[in-house]
């Protein structure tokens, strides 16, 4: 990981995975890997965001892909191509974050969100955050140049200083996001936030992985 007090920093947004790496430049702090899942994968996941759905497990890289299924079979254990697919992709989620982290464990959440969680703009203290919103609408990042860090510890209400800057992941799109525990990023992690679900009743199927 490089360290040193980054120049600007700033997103990126990619269109494969090996692009992910990139968020080890010190000029960035969140990469955005956009990418379109199949309708028969985001219907599953519209699915099962519906159940009551709160899992948060640490686990080994070897036992991932059956720790992971046996999360999914607690609610939905009926097999399908959807249940199949999603267990899959979040299995070579963790093997590529690992990868990027350097890591040989992990925690992961898998969440069914129905209300405004984290929907305020922060950023996280850790080292590397990985999100992705199967789905129910992606996290949203601000670009810095419409950042106030003051406001981070002091008025988290105007840490926004435009609000047509806010940008947003896209349903399925893996964002990697740099928290002030990285190496030299101290104060200048990615800032995001849940996206608001008080106007509506959508619900977001979320799933997030952190070092262990």
């Amino acid at each position: 990981m490089l360290a040193g007090k980054p120049r600007a920093a700033n997103a990126a947004v990619v269109g494969d995975a090996a692009s992910l790496l990139r968020i080890h430049e010190r000029n960035l702090n969140a990469v955005i890997w956009e990418r379109q899942l199949p309708r028969f994968f985001l219907a599953y996941a519209k699915a099962l965001a519906r159940h009551n759905l709160d899992e948060e497990h640490r686990f080994a890289l070897g036992v991932a892909p059956a720790r992971l299924q046996q999360i999914v079979d607690r609610v939905s254990p009926a097999p399908s191509s959807g249940r199949r697919a999603l267990v899959s992709d979040m299995a070579q989620l963790v093997t590529l974050y690992a990868r990027i982290a350097g890591c040989s464990a992990v925690f992961v959440r898998l969440e069914a969100v129905a209300g405004d969680a984290s929907s305020r703009f922060h950023v996280d203290w850790l080292g590397l955050r990985l999100l992705v919103s199967y789905a129910g609408p992606g996290t949203q990042y601000l670009p810095e140049w419409a950042i106030d860090r003051d406001a981070l510890m002091t008025n988290p209400d105007a840490i926004c200083k435009n609000t047509n800057a806010i940008a947003q992941v896209p349903t399925g799109s893996v964002a990697l996001f740099k928290g002030s525990g990285y190496a030299g990023q101290t104060g200048f992690g990615a800032v995001h936030r849940s996206p608001p679900l008080s106007a509506g009743n959508e619900r977001r199927l979320v799933f997030v992985i952190n070092a262990a």
